[in-house]
């Protein structure tokens, strides 16, 4: 901040400072004698606030070495003026800057009085009628001969001395200049305030002139008020004419109720209340100067509809493929069958993608599917891959690069086609983002919404068949009744429409160092956009574009396991997994997830995609791209010439012959339940009757031992049974169900000892 003050500054008082009673401007600053001369800005007319006093008090002079005690202690600060618009301009520039014809004039008389009482003072400011330069303020003041000078000027003028004083007053207040002499007086009435109504203001009705009613109704500031609240029930459903009569019954009528508690309103004399003109001026004028249109739009749509923010969507890139403009609308056109042209089809719908810093079409989808997260990527891999065989399929030869390719960074759109789970996974796949206009936005993308009307205009509209985007009307001939043209025609003239846009001239957007360093190329979109890539200004993604056809690829469901990825399919209506179709890769173990899967011991749920159902390949989604899967096995037939589909059917026939086929397994088991037990009772029967022919049964101890010597007795057994089955003279089926002779149990010397004392003893019980 400045301690130090020159002329015309302006000296303010602090917050809790009252050094002076009002802003004073610095006239003329003495340094020599130590003075300051201060003048008082005009001040505010004590009664009404919209008025300025027009009388200004004559400059006084301070101390100067106080003034600027006081700057140093903070009590005052400096500062400029604040100016006046009009004060400020030159006479022609104020001339120019009247809106009306009025204004105008009253500009030219407000110049007018402003030369005469320039005129008047400026003798006094010079000191002579000879001289028109003004004095230095400091000799005006301290001239002996002031007085004499102003009572003989006014004299010569036919005014008062006092209105010569005033004048210079206001000439030394208003920074010393030609245009400080200026009136107000064009401003007079106030215009744009708000003035209390005694009477009715505006033109006479009929009624009043032929005496047939009072002139009218005069409005208080509490009847504007209530037609303010009237007209904010302006809606859709509630037009003005209803708002101002619902207003006029609650305010202006007499309102009673009857005894089933129903209102009804009687309005007051029409000379009694409000008009409907006085109804819109100050309904508008009290609510924000809202107009009916406004408030029906609501202001997203008003702010859309009137307001201007300046700038261009260039302002938003730098290079190209950073931006893409992305957006969805009907071709218009009612076309006919490749069949016959008495087939009528309807329009298709149209999407397309335009690069945001070159303008060029790159990427479009026309086709009958609604507008769908799977038809918004199919036009942004139409962007990507290369347009030669497409176009030549519609008959248009071009060379690669006449229409671009490529995967832009960022694809700006509406909240439609793009705002899905699906895009979602396709940003994380390919790694290009989305950006979503605000709703009711379209400026926000004003460039691919400019391009529809474009296409509609230059080819849209003008083949039979069009619709000219509108309904038709009782009466108007039917476009589809029209129709000539079959999808390939419309499709070749589009691709040719789209190759003429993207080779028209753009200066406007053209680069000026493209233009400086090769004066000769044409600044078409199609070369400004070769010219950023060639120098490297681009911010395009690379793509995989069979990865992103893989991505468009229809799902199905399935299961990871730790060794494959297995394809699951409905059954007779329960999911479950396919026979033989185990999918691998060393993508798929480079990811890790056949490892994670064996470490948990539980199976992964996932989607994979099979293109038209080809079994022999699948692609799957990762958090690293889209990878590829092959089938394992050897079996070409199942691999290389089967679908899917052929291949769930088969195995929904095979799970109804094995459903028929249940009772018989069942019946299986059982014979063969029955057969097991049947053999287990003989040989549990023989068991027994082998125990009681013994001496004592056999311990578990005892069966438990010697199980090595009983298997060499039973090899030797069998090998001389084999033999015999060998000889066909004495080979005969044995009977496995009959024990003829039993084998010798192997016992210990303690279990013969005890059997000899047991024999002893039955031969001594004998005897």
């Amino acid at each position: 901040m400045s301690h130090d003050i020159c002329d015309q500054d302006v000296l303010l008082n602090t917050p809790n400072s009252n050094v002076f009673d009002h802003p004073m401007r610095v006239v003329f600053v003495d340094k020599a004698n130590d003075r300051v001369w201060l003048s008082e800005l005009q001040r505010q007319h004590p009664k009404k606030a919209s008025r300025m006093q027009t009388y200004f008090r004559a400059p006084r002079w301070f101390r100067l070495s106080e003034i600027l005690h006081h700057l140093h202690d903070l009590r005052i600060i400096t500062t400029k003026a604040p100016g006046r618009r009009l004060l400020d301009m030159p006479d022609d520039a104020i001339l120019k800057s009247a809106q009306t014809g009025r204004e105008k004039k009253q500009y030219e008389k407000m110049i007018s009085d402003r030369n005469q009482r320039w005129t008047s003072i400026l003798p006094v400011l010079s000191g002579s009628k000879e001289s028109n330069k003004p004095r230095n303020f400091l000799n005006i003041v301290e001239d002996e001969q002031l007085p004499q000078l102003i009572k003989v000027r006014a004299a010569e003028l036919g005014m008062a001395p006092s209105t010569l004083y005033s004048l210079l007053n206001q000439y030394w207040a208003q920074g010393s200049r030609r245009n400080s002499l200026c009136t107000n007086l064009w401003r007079c009435g106030c215009p744009g305030q708000a003035k209390a109504q005694r009477v009715k203001l505006g033109r006479e009705s009929r009624l009043y002139k032929n005496g047939l009613s009072s002139k009218g109704f005069t409005l208080t500031d509490e009847d504007k008020t209530k037609l303010a609240w009237g007209y904010k029930l302006i809606t859709d459903l509630v037009p003005a004419q209803d708002a101002f009569d619902l207003a006029s019954g609650a305010f202006w009528a007499n309102n009673t109720l009857d005894h089933k508690g129903e209102r009804s309103s009687k309005l007051w004399p029409i000379d009694q209340r409000p008009t409907m003109g006085q109804f819109m001026y100050w309904g508008r004028k009290l609510n924000k100067n809202k107009s009916v249109r406004r408030m029906l739009l609501g202001e997203s749509k008003w702010d859309l509809q009137a307001g201007a923010r300046g700038g261009s969507l260039q302002d938003q890139v730098s290079c190209v493929a950073q931006l893409a403009y992305f957006d969805g609308t009907s071709t218009d056109v009612y076309l006919t069958s490749v069949r016959s042209r008495l087939i009528a089809l309807p329009p298709m719908v149209r999407l397309i993608l335009k690069d945001a810093r070159s303008e060029v079409i790159y990427g479009w989808y026309c086709g009958w599917d609604p507008p769908s997260p799977q038809t918004a990527m199919q036009a942004i891999l139409h962007g990507c891959e290369s347009k030669v065989e497409y176009c030549k399929r519609y008959g248009v030869t071009i060379a690669e690069g006449d229409i671009p390719s490529f995967l832009a960074a960022t694809h700006q759109a509406d909240n439609g086609e793009l705002k899905a789970a699906r895009i979602t996974e396709a940003e994380s796949q390919f790694g290009f983002s989305v950006e979503y206009a605000q709703a009711s936005r379209g400026d926000k993308k004003g460039g691919v919404e400019s391009q529809h009307r474009t296409d509609h205009k230059s080819l849209d509209h003008k083949i039979p068949g069009t619709t000219h985007g509108r309904i038709p009307k009782r009466g108007d001939i039917k476009p589809v009744t029209q129709a000539l043209w079959n999808p390939p025609e419309y499709m070749h003239e589009y691709i040719q429409s789209v190759l003429d846009f993207n080779n028209g001239e753009a200066l406007e957007i053209a680069p000026q160092e493209m233009l400086k360093e090769e004066p000769k190329l044409k600044p078409t979109r199609l070369n400004i956009f070769n010219w950023l890539r060639k120098k490297g200004l681009t911010a395009e993604l690379p793509c995989n574009v069979e990865a992103m056809r893989a991505f468009l690829l229809p799902d199905h469901p399935a299961v990871i396991r730790k060794n494959g990825v297995y394809l699951m399919a409905e059954i007779h209506g329960r999911l479950q997994v396919v026979p033989k179709l185990r999918y691998t890769s060393e993508e798929l173990v480079a990811t890790g997830v056949l490892s994670r899967v064996k470490i948990a011991r539980k199976d992964l749920r996932t989607t994979i995609k099979l293109r038209n159902g080809v079994l022999s390949e699948a692609w799957m989604s990762t958090k690293d791209g889209m990878i590829p899967l092959r089938l394992s096995g050897g079996d070409t037939l199942l691999r290389d010439r089967t679908c899917l589909e052929d291949w769930r059917t088969w195995l929904e026939d095979i799970t109804l012959e094995r459903d028929l086929r249940r009772g018989d397994a069942q019946q299986d088991r059982l014979t063969k339940l029955l057969r097991i037990k049947s053999t287990t009772d003989t040989a549990r029967a023989q068991q027994k009757d082998e125990i009681k022919k013994q001496p004592k049964p056999p311990s578990k101890a005892e069966q438990k031992k010697n199980l090595k010597a009983n298997r060499e007795r039973e090899r030797v057994l069998q090998a001389e049974e084999h033999s015999q089955l060998d000889d066909p003279a004495t080979a005969e089926t044995p009977d496995w169900s009959v024990t003829t002779n039993a084998p010798e149990v192997v016992l210990t010397a303690a279990a013969r000892a005890m059997r000899k004392f047991q024999q002893s003893e039955e031969a001594n019980h004998a005897n």
